[in-house]
């Protein structure tokens, strides 16, 4: 009896010791299921060092070289020391630049995006264009010059600048173009000016007429020297009279040649292909008067 007792006992025993590992384990599995799962987070970065970043920002526009690159340092760093150096740099590479253009409108960007440069006062002079005659600008080597003509009616002149600063050329009435081989020389009838503030060649056509009569007229074969003025007096006075008058291309060629070569009517009315009528004979006198000579001590106004 005593030992069924005991073994009924050990049998508990044993059925209590697996239900209870069975809980524990059944609490174990469900308070795992029920957790939620935990993860570590990542640390935020640092802050970027400004002085690495300057530093940075430094080495890429001195390595860049350029006007763009060192205003952008200037506009992001204007504290940094480097910052004048930056401005002096760009202010350089600006004024290299308005120099090689050499425009009126490159000398003003300068002149504003750099108004405290020890060149913003030459860079706002050089944007207003420099007004120099034709003659001295060949006179002084800044330009170079290509004239050529055919009949008697005009020149045509090609000019090209040597200098890197923009010009604005004037040809004012009665300057002289001499021709390089045997035919006559011609005068500039008008007032004219070459621009040459935004671009460095130019070509114009100026009204003109011959200055000798007894030579043959020019061709396109003839070149031509510019010279300020004619060495007649009385012919500048006519031709300044010509560039504020109204007249026609012979009544102005009569009246001039009557001044260069003094030419009988005859001679005159042969001279051209048409010749001319009365009516320019008469309108080249009144020229003559206008310019306060008398038409009766020229031969070709003889009565």
């Amino acid at each position: 009896m005593k030992k069924l007792i005991s073994l009924v006992a050990i049998g508990a025993l044993l059925i209590a010791s697996v239900c209870g590992c069975t809980s524990k384990s059944e609490t174990s599995e469900s308070s795992a299921a029920v957790a939620p799962p935990t993860s570590a987070r990542p640390a935020p970065p640092p802050p970027p060092d400004p002085r690495i970043e300057a530093d940075k920002a430094w080495k890429l526009a001195d390595t860049a070289h350029t006007e763009e690159a060192y205003n952008g340092f200037v506009s992001r760093y204007p504290q940094d020391t480097r910052a004048a150096n930056a401005r002096s740099s760009a202010a350089k590479l600006a004024w290299a630049h308005a120099q090689k253009s050499a425009t009126t409108e490159a000398f003003r960007n300068f002149a504003e995006h750099y108004p405290g440069d020890p060149h913003a006062s030459e860079a706002e002079k050089m944007a207003k264009g420099e007004e120099i005659s034709l003659t001295d600008a060949l006179h002084h080597h800044w330009v170079r010059s290509h004239v050529s003509g055919s009949g008697l009616e005009s020149v045509s002149i090609t000019v090209k600048r040597l200098v890197h600063r923009p010009l604005k050329l004037t040809l004012p009435a009665g300057t002289l173009f001499v021709c390089g081989g045997s035919a006559q020389n011609m005068v500039a009838c008008e007032d004219s000016s070459i621009d040459l503030t935004g671009t460095d060649s130019a070509e114009i056509s100026v009204t003109a007429a011959c200055a000798n009569f007894y030579l043959d007229q020019p061709d396109q074969s003839n070149n031509f020297s510019v010279q300020k003025a004619h060495p007649n007096p009385q012919l500048r006075k006519l031709l300044a009279v010509i560039a504020k008058t109204s007249s026609s291309a012979i009544a102005r060629q009569l009246a001039i040649w009557s001044l260069t070569d003094d030419p009988t009517r005859d001679e005159a009315e042969g001279h051209t292909t048409p010749g001319p009528e009365p009516a320019d004979f008469k309108a080249a006198a009144a020229l003559l008067r206008h310019a306060g000579i008398k038409p009766s001590s020229r031969r070709m106004f003889e009565n």
